[in-house]
């Protein structure tokens, strides 16, 4: 990834294959360009690639990086508890000014402990999922990956998706 800062007028590397990220414990073992890339006001970046599982040891799993390290990855557990299955590197990614990163993946279901859902999130938790009651009493009907996700300073997530059969 290349990025080129404000009122700078050369690019510079922002993150590499084969790279370690400044967290001295991340490498980027591959870099998914269809994932798209995100920049905040700071200049920080987020994007989409892989990373050798540590469980497995050699085996890489999708994940979500700023160009300081790991944002999430699949199987890992985010800050309010929620399991991370799977990403959805078409949804792309987005990143606000303290560095949340939303991205489209499905969780665990906290039920079932086996079953997924797909969803929103953050490396804080769950934003939204299939199924789910909104605060106003809608139910999430369907998630569109292909539409994107963006987050604002304040951490609200936004997203395309269907409700109430609505078409």
């Amino acid at each position: 990834l290349l990025t080129q800062r404000a009122g700078e007028t050369t690019l510079t590397v922002t993150a590499q294959e084969g790279q370690t990220l400044p967290d001295g414990t991340t490498q980027v073992e591959e870099i998914n360009e269809s994932g798209g890339v995100a920049i905040n006001l700071f200049s920080e970046v987020a994007f989409h690639g892989r990373v050798v599982d540590p469980d497995a040891g050699f085996d890489t799993v999708k994940a979500v990086f700023t160009q300081n390290g790991l944002v999430a990855k699949e199987g890992s557990t985010l800050g309010d508890g929620t399991t991370l299955d799977d990403m959805n590197e078409d949804g792309g990614v987005a990143i606000n000014v303290f560095g949340d990163v939303a991205f489209h993946g499905h969780g665990v279901c906290p039920t079932t402990g086996v079953d997924t859902i797909k969803g929103i999130f953050t490396q804080n938790g769950k934003v939204a999922a299939v199924g789910e009651t909104l605060s106003d009493g809608t139910v999430v009907d369907e998630i569109e990956v292909s539409g994107g996700v963006g987050i604002n300073l304040y951490g609200q997530v936004v997203f395309h998706g269907r409700t109430g059969g609505i078409q």
